[in-house]
């Protein structure tokens, strides 16, 4: 019997902050390494991350750091979106644990032939709300 692939396509960004500004400063490489950490993966392979780190000029004339990071991926025979859920639920702690935090995010996930949802960060409960997207 011939089966059909079911892919879950992902694309998302994450803006990260890190305070006090004092501290070592997060690499792009630690950041990537810290969000692959139990990703989802796919039969053919997993998300593609990109950092990009930034340093502004506050007006008090302090930096302010750290950037964002690109999330992408095509995940062949996975469908079940809730493990993505899972997985990004799971950031903030691990971001935390070097005094940075989650300032915005959206992050897309539509499951062919299944679901279509939009995570957005909620910096009033520090939490992911999940938007369902009509068919």
């Amino acid at each position: 019997m011939f089966k059909v692939s079911r892919w879950t396509h992902i694309a998302g960004i994450i803006r990260i902050d890190q305070i006090p500004i004092r501290i070592p400063q997060l690499s792009e490489e630690a950041v990537i390494a810290m969000f692959s950490e139990n990703a989802p993966r796919g039969s053919e392979g997993g998300l593609t991350f990109h950092a990009v780190r930034t340093q502004v000029i506050e007006p008090a004339g302090f930096p302010a750091v750290w950037g964002s990071i690109s999330i992408t991926g095509d995940l062949r025979d996975f469908d079940n979106y809730m493990k993505v859920e899972e997985w990004l639920q799971g950031l903030p702690p691990k971001l935390k644990e070097h005094q940075a935090l989650i300032r915005n995010a959206v992050i897309n996930i539509d499951v062919e032939y299944g679901p279509c949802v939009v995570m957005v960060w909620n910096p009033r409960t520090d939490d992911f709300t999940t938007i369902d997207v009509p068919p």
